[in-house]
């Protein structure tokens, strides 16, 4: 960002404010998602990054003038990312391992 706001500068088309938003926003959100990205297991953060993307293609194709109702760019994510989490959890519980009943020989 900062690679791109010299020229801007130099050429009188920086937007201050537009540059300390974009920073404010995206700065501690790189910090923080560097931060998590290692704790989670890789299938549930697949599955938020599709939910967050099937959102902003709908919030984007809904600005752009497509007939879609007021809750569907936040609802349907939602409401996919959860049917998935539970087919995904569902499916974990099937396979499971077993695990061995320890007894003692009293």
């Amino acid at each position: 960002m900062a690679a791109r706001s010299i020229p801007a500068a130099l050429g009188g088309v920086l937007v201050l404010g537009l540059l300390v938003n974009l920073l404010a926003g995206s700065l501690p959100g790189v910090w923080i998602g560097a931060r998590l990205s290692g704790r989670p297991p890789e299938r549930g953060l697949r599955l938020a990054l599709a939910t967050v993307l099937l959102a902003a293609g709908l919030g984007l194709t809904a600005k752009a003038g497509a007939d879609i109702a007021g809750a569907a760019p936040l609802g349907c994510p939602l409401l996919a990312g959860l049917v998935c989490w539970i087919i995904l959890r569902a499916r974990d519980r099937r396979t499971a391992p077993v695990v061995p009943e320890v007894t003692s020989s009293r």
